[in-house]
């Protein structure tokens, strides 16, 4: 934390409490006491009582006595006073703490609250963004509203752990929601001589923006990071995720249909020259075709993105690992239809990404299709095979709340592309459309909000086996072409066409539910060719020479490689700037998908083609995510950045309809399972009907057995301070564990009736998982109701916990003599 609170000044003694209230199993509380002169006896005396709220008859009462006879007589130590609440039960404490010296005496009240913790891992379902207020009721108001849409985290902007900040990360900790802190480099303004070199035409000119390839620029962001991480892991309620870099990429400015980029400053054309002995261009002429893989265009193109952007935000990253080894961080740049690849601004995901995770955001609200979540999932999945992939998707933005149909499209897109991590931005934008007192931006904002709650509500069965959902195996590829979208940065600059060009192809596959990966040009070298028989070269007008020898190879080996019904490719007597296969077919992306899907089949068709499927293994199960995408009909318009009342008007232009539609299987035979209901469907050697609502869509759970039983074992009597297991199987009625993902809800009921913070869901993977319950040493003594609900169809198995009173006090308080504060850096 940035400081402690001083809560008591005297001519003696100051008692110093952290920020932050809350503690957990992990996260001791801790007190400090400063001398302001000697104290009259070299023996300290601590005791400290503490009543949990709810319960005012059990006092918990410690004493403990510290020696400061060897310390040094001048300045005196501070006296570091720590409570460890792991043995405690969850709830808020209030308490006394003594200190005494000789004939100084000193009291304090103390307060903090206890979260519930151990907990299950959780999938993440965050919101973006909660605006800063000092007024509590205000605070505890949007908890409750965010809470209402069982959101489990949220991501606040930070810069560490200040006094201001408090308030909201410790309510919302107490009522089981975690922080997730978005980091960013804070340097705009630049120190003029660390400032990034924008270049165009052979025209150099700097920008306020710090050029990320500078030792001294690294140094300050690892610095200001790994400090920063220092106070979020000291927070109880830190969850152990992280956001790095909220829209920072390398500068650019786009005038004319030209593209400055950067960085051509005197450092990176030194580093540049010394790697690769030529300075990095200036200008360059226009690139297609075969282009050598030396190119120095082509070169600078990946150095910018691999070394000066990706290298820069994987060294803050190790930083924060030097403090929270187990932290897992993710990007949080991008574009709004465009997140994972924009070359021109330094952002490849194959290059640029973090080494745990792979993130951004998308806004595709009138841009683009709602199904294009999935086809940047896809794209983000290129060489980061092993990682799992964030995505922050949209509620409201720029003071423009989305549709309701456009909030539940987000979710189902997100959830059917295989995300392990998903947000929504931005609850700042619903409080301003509130406080406008505009009845129908209230109006518009409230419905939204009742959109994210239907999604809240829904995910609790899904994403628990969700977590251990992984993606369905591909014969079909499709190449994403660093070399075509490099290309064209200079020397006229054509946006993101690559990317809108590989996601029309994507959408086609979808419509007709053909698998299909996404592979890039560093995947090729590495020989990912031999996992797939289908490749689909659509709009790559530009390849380095190893590249299609690689292909070329692969196709004389027996692949089949579809290019586009163009001179460019498939004309040999027109050689300039064409790239020309043996053996490759031209044809339209609908074509391509047609043949695919006529020589490959999919596992899971149906009838509408504004209805996609994704299918999902875990072990011997199976999940199907079906979406009414109806309302991706619309797209392609301009979304205003200052118009509310025009993006509204052009949404009012989109219609989100219900679809009723078959849906068959092919393969072995499962029995089909509405996964958030629990319910029997039928199998997969029938035709389902169903009617799909707009924007809305079914989650199936195949299972190869008739039933998936739940079953718990666990101790049916314990003493109060021990934590229990629970072993909890799915299994055929055989008793056969089924090895699958499968979600499950623990209910805890304490002997007084109140539901415990403890209960939670919590996801099996290969049919088994662990739940913890950690009983306080003093808690409620007597029988405890533990209903474990789950399976398929859905049933319950209730289980009684009698809790004895504890074995033995556990040492909860402790001190220690500390070096004087004004001693320390």
């Amino acid at each position: 934390m940035k400081k402690n609170k001083e809560t008591s000044r005297n001519r003696e003694a100051v008692l110093q409490m952290p920020l932050s209230c809350v503690t957990d199993h992990a996260h001791p509380y801790r007190l400090m006491v400063r001398f302001q002169g000697r104290p009259p006896s070299n023996t300290v005396n601590v005791s400290l009582s503490l009543r949990r709220e709810g319960h005012p008859d059990r006092v918990i009462s410690r004493t403990a006595r510290l020696d400061i006879r060897s310390a040094a007589a001048d300045p005196p130590p501070d006296i570091s006073i720590t409570v460890d609440t792991a043995p405690l039960a969850e709830g808020r404490y209030t308490g006394r703490l003594d200190v005494q010296a000789g004939r100084m005496k000193h009291s304090w009240q103390v307060s903090f609250h206890r979260l519930a913790s151990p907990r299950p891992p959780q999938f993440p379902f965050g919101i973006y963004a909660l605006p800063a207020t000092e007024d509590i009721r205000k605070l505890e108001s949007m908890l409750e509203e965010i809470r209402s849409a069982r959101f489990n985290l949220i991501c606040q902007h930070l810069a560490g752990v200040r006094e201001k900040d408090v308030p909201v990360l410790d309510a919302a900790a107490i009522r089981g929601i975690l922080f997730c802190p978005s980091h960013n480099l804070r340097m705009k303004p630049a120190p003029q001589q660390l400032r990034a070199v924008l270049v165009c035409g052979g025209t150099e000119r700097e920008t306020e923006a710090a050029c990320l390839n500078r030792p001294q620029v690294r140094e300050l962001a690892a610095d200001d990071l790994s400090r920063a991480m220092k106070e979020y892991a000291a927070h109880a309620g830190f969850s152990g995720l992280a956001y790095y870099g909220d829209d920072l990429f390398l500068p650019a400015v786009y005038e004319d249909g030209r593209a400055w980029i950067a960085c051509r400053c005197a450092f990176c054309r030194r580093q540049f020259a010394t790697l690769h002995g030529v300075e990095p261009p200036a200008d360059t002429a226009e690139r297609r075709g075969v282009i050598p893989a030396s190119d120095p265009w082509l070169v600078w193109m990946r150095h910018r993105c691999e070394k000066t952007y990706g290298d820069f935000v994987r060294n803050v990253e190790r930083a924060a690992k030097t403090v929270a080894p187990a932290v897992r961080m993710g990007l949080c740049h991008g574009w709004p239809d465009n997140p994972f690849s924009s070359i021109v601004t330094g952002i490849y995901g194959p290059l640029t990404q973090l080494e745990s995770s792979v993130s951004s955001y998308a806004y595709p609200f009138l841009r683009s299709p709602s199904c294009d979540f999935i086809c940047h999932y896809e794209i983000a999945r290129m060489n980061n095979r092993n990682k799992d992939v964030w995505m922050l998707g949209l509620f409201g933005a720029d003071a423009t709340m989305a549709p309701p149909w456009h909030i539940t499209q987000n979710y189902w897109n997100m959830l059917a592309a295989g995300y392990k991590f998903i947000a929504f931005f931005s609850w700042w934008d619903y409080e301003r459309a509130m406080e406008k007192n505009d009845p129908e931006e209230s109006r518009r904002a409230l419905n939204a909000l009742e959109a994210i709650r239907r999604c809240g509500l829904h995910k609790d069965w899904i994403l628990p086996a969700a977590m251990h959902w992984e993606d369905e195996n591909a014969q079909c590829a499709m190449l994403y072409s660093f070399t075509t979208e490099s290309s064209d940065v200079w020397p006229r600059h054509r946006g993101n066409t690559h990317s809108r060009e590989v996601c029309r192809l994507y959408r086609a596959a979808l419509k007709r539910h053909l698998p299909m990966k996404i592979i890039c040009e560093e995947e090729i070298r590495a020989g990912i060719l031999r996992n797939f028989s289908v490749l689909c070269l659509h709009d790559v007008r530009a390849l380095p020479d190893d590249i299609v020898a690689l292909i070329q190879q692969w196709v004389e080996r027996g692949g089949l490689l579809f290019t586009d019904s163009d001179p460019l490719y498939m004309d040999p007597w027109h050689p300039s700037g064409r790239i020309y296969f043996r053996g490759a077919i031209p044809a339209s992306p609908e074509t391509m998908v047609e043949i695919m899907r006529d020589r490959f089949p999919p596992s899971v068709t149906v009838s509408s083609a504004d209805v996609i499927a994704r299918v999902f293994v875990a072990g011997e199960t199976r999940y199907v995510v079906l979406v009414n995408n109806y309302a991706d009909r619309y797209f392609g318009f301009d979304y205003s950045y200052d118009s509310t009342a025009r993006n509204h008007a052009l949404a009012a232009l989109c219609r989100s309809e219900p679809v009723s539609a078959s849906v068959a299987f092919s393969g072995p035979e499962y029995y089909v399972y509405d996964a958030a209901a629990g319910q029997l469907l039928g199998t997969t050697s029938q035709t389902l009907a169903f009617d799909f609502e707009p924007a809305w869509g079914k989650a199936l759970a195949l299972i190869p057995s008739r039933e998936a039983v739940l079953r718990v074992r666990g101790l049916d009597h314990v003493h109060a301070g021990a934590t229990v297991s629970y072993a909890v199987e799915m299994t055929e009625r055989s008793g056969r564990i089924l090895r699958g993902a499968f979600a499950v809800r623990a209910a805890v009921s304490t002997p007084s009736g109140r539901e415990s913070p403890c209960s939670a869901w919590f996801g099996l993977r290969n049919g088994v998982g662990e739940f913890l319950l950690p009983i306080g040493v003093n808690d409620e003594t007597g029988s405890w109701k533990i209903r474990f609900e789950g399976g398929f169809p859905r049933s319950a198995v209730e289980l009684t916990l009698a809790v004895h009173e504890p074995a033995a006090e556990p040492r909860i308080l402790a001190v220690s003599a500390a070096p004087p504060q004004d001693s320390r850096p």
